[in-house]
């Protein structure tokens, strides 16, 4: 999917790749003009709906057709009916090229025509793209979520505009330019959805942590006073949208394409923050635990401990594990997260140091002379061995994927709540696979089982 905004072949930008079952092309509803170029990337089979059908079909059964609206950027295309897009998409990896010299199209420029979309004596544009032009790598996510970062900006400078201003906190003489106040956001959006049939944000907790996707992805960031949490905190504290401090090219193409393509009436703006919303709900949850587990050990609340229980209670890593051994886990699990795939956690023959619990991702446990044993995936632990027999690790484990997460006990938490529990346990195994294990338990370790 490509937009230019001068017109030039050197101008284009690759907004994203669309794949399998995904639908483009949703304008025909409102017989809107086309705002991007769609190019195969690959030898395709499409399946195609002519305009006349589609637009009866939707009149008949808009309904039942809503979530297959998927793309971010044809937003202002569609019909107003079309609001209520829950499809998350898989997170694939989409390539936007950018030509290294900068545009000179002005932000008030109004959103290009047909015409804009591909040169004329190209219509096909098929040629590579040009050698100057360079590429930066952005997830379908990232773009997602940025959008949503900038709906919801949007929505404020609509309803409450002195939200975001320059302002002076007591405590010094600076003055912080174009800030919002963490706890008047939180005001806001439990406020701003109140009435809203379709989505409230009915807690202040809640509110917190749908600022906190925006914030670990850093589409909102802390200004003053310093953060020492790293996360973000309904508090009298000063963050700003990135989308007001753009230093980066990446940054810069993203806010041009949602000046060109996000409409402002604010009718449909309300209906887009309820549709990113109900996106950014989906995510809070994991947003929180993470939150929670990049605390100091000290600074957890039973607040805390309690959602962090809940969330492991799902996990089949601690499943044979009582209920008394997960809450005490609870106050000392820490997180990790490894950006780049093929990184290497640990080495065969190094001291054990800590268990892992895959969160997201897998992983390949090494061993020399064999190569690769097996992969783990989302729910798998390892490292333990090393912990209970005090022998260094029997395997080296290298990431198999970018953007792996994983829970960790440190052996100092290990040896305190687990070891003991571990060392009375038997494993079972067929075919790599346990398919039996038993446990000696006291008495007193039965009656608290129960």
């Amino acid at each position: 999917v490509q937009i230019t905004h001068t017109g030039k072949r050197k101008d284009i930008v690759t907004v994203c790749t669309l794949g399998s079952g995904t639908a483009f092309g949703e304008c025909v509803l409102n017989d809107g003009h086309h705002s991007v170029s769609v190019i195969s990337n690959e030898p395709c089979t499409l399946l195609r709906v002519p305009k006349t059908a589609f637009q009866d079909i939707w009149q008949k059964s808009s309904h039942f057709m809503e979530e297959i609206i998927t793309s971010p950027f044809s937003l202002n295309e569609l019909n107003d009916q079309s609001t209520n897009n829950k499809q998350i998409q898989s997170n694939q990896t989409a390539t936007m090229t950018m030509t290294a010299e900068k545009s000179t199209t002005s932000h008030d420029q109004p959103p290009p025509n047909r015409s804009m979309m591909m040169d004329k004596d190209d219509p096909h544009h098929n040629d590579e793209p040009d050698d100057q032009n360079k590429e930066i790598q952005m997830s379908e996510n990232e773009i997602k979520l940025m959008h949503a970062g900038w709906v919801i900006r949007l929505r404020i400078q609509q309803t409450a505009p002195h939200l975001i201003r320059d302002r002076k906190h007591p405590s010094t003489t600076e003055i912080f330019d174009n800030c919002f106040i963490g706890s008047e956001l939180t005001d806001w959006i439990i406020n701003v959805t109140m009435t809203s049939s379709r989505i409230k944000v009915r807690s202040r907790k809640q509110a917190e942590s749908i600022y906190q996707v925006l914030y670990e992805n850093k589409i909102i960031y802390s200004v003053y006073p310093p953060n020492e949490e790293n996360s973000f905190t309904d508090r009298y504290a000063f963050y700003r949208f990135c989308f007001d401090d753009v230093n980066d090219e990446k940054s810069q193409t993203l806010v041009n394409l949602f000046q060109q393509n996000v409409p402002i009436d604010e009718n449909r703006v309300a209906d887009y923050l309820y549709e990113n919303l109900t996106f950014l709900l989906q995510l809070a949850p994991e947003a929180t635990l993470r939150q929670i587990l990049r605390k100091p050990l000290e600074n957890r609340t039973e607040d805390d401990i309690d959602i962090v229980y809940e969330e492991i209670m799902n996990i089949k890593a601690f499943s044979h594990l009582s209920n008394t051994v997960k809450k005490e886990l609870s106050a000392v699990i820490a997180f990790e997260s490894i950006e780049k795939k093929s990184t290497t956690l640990f080495k065969q023959g190094d001291r054990g140091t800590c268990w892992y619990i895959i969160l997201r991702g897998s992983v390949n446990v090494v061993i020399a002379s064999k190569g690769i044993v097996c992969t783990l995936h989302e729910g798998d632990d390892f490292g333990k061995l090393a912990l209970v027999n005090e022998a260094p690790r029997a395997a080296t484990i290298i990431t198999n994927e970018p953007d792996c997460q994983f829970l960790r006990v440190d052996k100092i938490h290990f040896d305190r709540i687990l070891k003991e529990n571990e060392a009375s346990i038997v494993r079972l195994k067929e075919c790599g696979k346990e398919v039996l294990i038993l446990q000696k338990m006291s008495l007193k370790q039965q009656q608290s089982k129960k």
